[in-house]
């Protein structure tokens, strides 16, 4: 009530959107919050005061933990009252300057896009041109890049990603002619692929577009780079979105015809990278699709080798339980190896922390 008296007011904004943010902590008050039909008059004032910091960190935690608690009624109804374009607008207000804002409004429109309603409201509120410059602006932050290229995802069209893989190939020979300015630019739309993949309904128009064949050129060329960290991130992204693409079937055998497992494989060992170390054993994971794909990964020796990450990386828990899943599939297909499965399980159950990947272990 105060704040509808005096919403031209930011102070008030500002302390009573705070005091929304606190209430929103357990599922109970979020369901009254909701029920009492608080957020649109809330979300109307945010928008009024978008401009003030205070306002846009209170408002995407307070609608962030809305979504945390009570999920996709949550999600539809910030949709409905306009959350969507909220985010937007804080991001392009706040999101160049202050990296914690950037990745709260990310967060926020990544929750939203899987409601069909806030990803609409995404789309026609220009969501994609502010998370393209967020990739460009923040491109050394990890976390920002990977949260921004998945909501990218989730907006592009058909158009935008066949535009992508035209630009993609063209940056390869760029790099492979020694235009060193291409450098930067074929990191910016690696991290976007990645995020691109991410998205199950995208990947079948990347391979259709020769996605794999490309990226099995630009291995050649980004390796035959003098070393950087650009040089670095860039085959990161390669391996990334190899495995990403071999959740689908097609992607699958094509990666299998062409051996890119093999050479994502050989590039682990030889980088001792642990981000790609884990792209590859998610990949060989994804691979073991019949005993027809598990013969052509055992014939090339591929899947022997694939443990030596487990050894390399035995800490890592992303590397040890890809592996043992990797080894579980291996042995239910084939049959036998169920003694080298139950070793590798033992070795993943050692690194997992999430309580649901302890309980699938154990149950194995």
């Amino acid at each position: 009530a105060i704040m509808k008296i005096h919403k031209n007011d930011v102070h008030v904004a500002k302390k009573t959107i705070g005091l929304y943010d606190s209430l929103c902590q357990t599922p109970d008050i979020a369901t009254e919050i909701l029920r009492n039909g608080d957020m649109k008059l809330t979300l109307a004032v945010a928008k009024m005061h978008y401009k003030d910091k205070h306002v846009a960190m209170n408002t995407l935690s307070m609608m962030d933990k809305l979504i945390t608690q009570l999920g996709a009624p949550a999600l539809s109804h910030i949709a409905a009252c306009g959350g969507a374009e909220v985010a937007v607008l804080m991001l392009k207000e706040h999101g160049k300057d202050d990296p914690v804002i950037a990745k709260m409004a990310l967060e926020t429109m990544l929750k939203l896009c899987k409601d069909p309603h806030g990803l609409k409201q995404l789309r026609d509120s220009g969501a994609l041109q502010e998370v393209l410059t967020m990739l460009k602006t923040h491109k050394n932050d990890r976390a920002i890049v990977a949260l921004a290229s998945k909501v990218a995802g989730n907006l592009v069209s058909e158009d935008d990603v066949k535009r992508y893989m035209s630009e993609l190939e063209t940056l390869v020979k760029r790099v492979k002619n020694g235009d060193e300015s291409a450098i930067s630019e074929l990191l910016e739309l690696t991290n976007l692929l990645n995020g691109i993949a991410n998205v199950p309904s995208n990947r079948k128009l990347m391979e259709k577009c020769g996605l794999l064949q490309e990226l099995d050129r630009a291995l050649d060329v980004v390796q035959s780079l003098k070393e950087s960290e650009e040089k670095a991130e860039i085959l990161r992204n390669i391996a990334s979105i190899v495995s990403l693409m071999a959740q689908d079937r097609e992607g699958a055998e094509v990666i299998l015809k062409k051996g890119l497992h093999k050479r994502i494989l050989e590039l682990a060992l030889k980088r001792k990278d642990e981000d790609i170390a884990a792209s590859t054993c998610e990949l060989f994971k994804h691979l073991a699709l019949d005993a027809k794909s598990i013969r052509t990964m055992e014939s090339d020796g591929s899947l022997e080798l694939v443990k030596q990450l487990g050894e390399m990386f035995e800490d890592d828990q992303r590397v040890t339980g890809a592996i043992a899943d990797l080894y579980k599939e291996v042995s239910k297909i084939k049959g036998g190896n169920v003694k080298e499965a139950v070793t590798l399980s033992l070795s993943a159950l050692s690194n997992h922390e999430d309580a649901d990947k302890i309980n699938g272990e154990l149950e194995y």
